[in-house]
């Protein structure tokens, strides 16, 4: 298996095609819930490292959400914003 960068249009099948797009696809999907439930895209007020160590502790509360069967994640995050206690039905306490 060829590396991303290291496929052409000679060398690349329709389903290295599709896993990179399905992979691409992802990834936006992730940024497109960080931008809207934390209008991470907006946010000014981060310096160094800060944005990185953002987007992952974000990345993180949202695969914990998603591993436990939430499927709205941009609702709950949204009311989870609204009522920090509704987190603890999340947690596996």
């Amino acid at each position: 298996m060829h590396a991303v960068t290291s496929l052409d249009g000679e060398r690349a099948s329709a389903a290295d095609l599709a896993r990179i797009a399905r992979g691409q696809w992802g990834i936006e999907s992730v940024h497109r819930v960080r931008d809207t439930a934390y209008a991470e895209d907006a946010s000014t007020g981060y310096a160094g490292n800060g944005p990185q160590v953002m987007a992952t502790l974000r990345n993180l509360a949202i695969s914990l959400l998603y591993l436990s069967g939430v499927t709205e994640i941009t609702r709950t995050l949204q009311a989870i914003g609204r009522d920090r206690n509704r987190i603890l039905s999340y947690l596996p306490l």
